[in-house]
């Protein structure tokens, strides 16, 4: 009788242990994806961007008015992705100067804990005209991309020191859409 009350009690146990952390696991997997889908937004005007990671955000019409502000305006702009595509990560890194080119074994220089926020400025319509009196619309798009890092230098010689300082650029892509 002891014994299956012992194995009763584990159970027991274990039942309420795996509920604990599923709902641990949920609450982890609930920051990730608010993370991963780069909810930051740098004025109140700036409408969030789907950052590479996107994720599907629950769509239970009951839960609609529960939902946070923010949860509500990355849905909408989700719902909106083919009226604006946001520049990807590397694009930025690419428009950005580039890091000053130091000598092997004596001097390094180079990014570290990078964070890129995207803010959508606006579109302007272009005609362009053709031969024959024809023309074509050409919808430019304007992104402020604000870029935060942590660069670090190295220095070798004649003996290591590494320093770190927070620093920002800010830098701009216009992106072109042809109108229909």
């Amino acid at each position: 009788m002891a014994r299956s009350v012992t194995e009763l009690t584990q159970g027991v146990l274990s039942v309420v242990l795996a509920n604990k952390l599923k709902t641990i696991g949920n609450m982890i997997a609930a920051a990730a994806l608010a993370v991963g889908a780069g909810m930051w937004m740098t004025t109140t005007a700036a409408r969030p961007t789907i950052s590479a990671a996107q994720q599907t955000a629950p769509s239970a019409e009951h839960r609609d008015a529960a939902r946070p502000r923010a949860e509500r305006e990355l849905s909408a702009a989700r719902a909106n992705e083919d009226e604006f595509v946001p520049p990807s990560d590397a694009e930025v890194l690419r428009a950005m100067p580039r890091a000053p080119r130091a000598g092997p074994s004596v001097y390094e220089a180079f990014r570290d804990n990078i964070t890129i926020v995207k803010t959508r400025l606006g579109p302007r319509v272009v005609r362009l005209p053709l031969f024959a009196g024809a023309s074509v619309k050409l919808t430019t798009e304007l992104w402020e991309c604000t870029v935060h890092y942590e660069r670090a230098i190295e220095l070798l010689f004649p003996f290591p020191i590494r320093v770190r300082f927070p620093q920002m650029e800010r830098v701009e892509i216009h992106k072109l859409k042809s109108g229909k």
